[in-house]
């Protein structure tokens, strides 16, 4: 989204968020979401770390962790640098 909304190159933004991140800039995770309401059922900093399944309240469905449908690199502001409230809707 930020990419299309800042006219650059995918690739490029990945790798500049990257680079913040191991400059402690940004923080990222990688969540599992929910097939309905994509919604992040389960996070951790590492993919090793991320469990294989996840249950959402909202939709009352089990997933499972599919690298095309449902996992999703996520960066955010180091709270260091600016705190951010994430908010389900």
């Amino acid at each position: 989204e930020l990419a299309k909304r800042w006219s650059t190159d995918r690739r490029e933004l990945l790798k500049v968020f990257l680079y913040a991140t191991k400059a402690g800039l940004l923080e990222l995770k990688w969540d599992l979401l929910c097939p309905g309401c994509r919604g992040a059922r389960a996070s951790h900093d590492t993919l090793e770390g991320l469990a294989g399944k996840a249950h959402c309240p909202a939709c009352n469905i089990d997933t499972t962790a599919d690298f095309g449908q449902s996992v999703e690199l996520s960066f955010k502001p180091n709270p260091a640098v600016r705190h951010v409230e994430v908010h389900d809707y």
